[in-house]
């Protein structure tokens, strides 16, 4: 058993109590009084001494972990597309970007960070994604500067499609200078993106 220093100093006090008489005269000095000295109950402190856990602090004992309802499995997730409440498809779809890193978050939770290629603009990559019932927010970056945020809801039990594209188009005749920007489309049945 390991006796921490606060519980030495509180037993320490106690056994110090029953050294000092109770006659008067100064402390420590011989009882004079010619009765017995009276006997301390050390069993019975009338101070408690803190736990060892209390003196050992937060930084030498592990937090305990409680149990909790599964928070986990409210939280967006990567699953097969066969078990997906969405299945995502996501497409470059811009030619003079042969390769384009796109992200993709569900209610802030990142669920994607890959590089797509254009491949003549016919490759959807499927993502199946489990979801609660209710509303939700996907949003997608790149590193180009295009960004969007689109809320969408899912019913019960009834799974949904959608795709994500990545797409350019000019902002002036000249087209020297292309907006970048995304569109994002959730249907009730599978559609043919490809």
């Amino acid at each position: 058993m390991r006796t921490t220093a606060p519980t030495v100093l509180v037993l320490g006090s106690l056994l110090l109590a029953g050294c000092v008489s109770s006659s008067p005269g100064p402390a420590g000095s011989p009882d004079v009084s010619g009765e017995a000295p009276t006997a301390v109950d050390v069993a019975t402190p009338t101070t408690t001494a803190p736990e060892p856990a209390d003196v050992a602090g937060p930084t030498t004992q592990a937090p305990v972990p409680t149990e909790e309802p599964d928070a986990a499995a409210d939280l967006p997730r990567l699953v097969g597309a066969e078990d997906a409440d969405l299945v995502l498809h996501v497409s470059n779809q811009v030619p003079t970007e042969e390769v384009v890193g796109i992200t993709v978050a569900v209610d802030g939770e990142q669920l994607i960070d890959q590089d797509f290629a254009f491949e003549e603009g016919h490759n959807w990559i499927e993502f199946g994604l489990e979801l609660p019932p209710g509303e939700h927010t996907l949003t997608a970056t790149t590193g180009t500067g295009a960004g969007t945020e689109r809320t969408f809801e899912l019913p019960e039990e009834d799974r949904r499609w959608a795709v994500l594209n990545y797409w350019s188009e000019p902002t002036d005749e000249s087209e020297s200078t292309m907006r970048r920007f995304f569109t994002f489309e959730v249907t009730e049945e599978f559609q043919p993106w490809a």
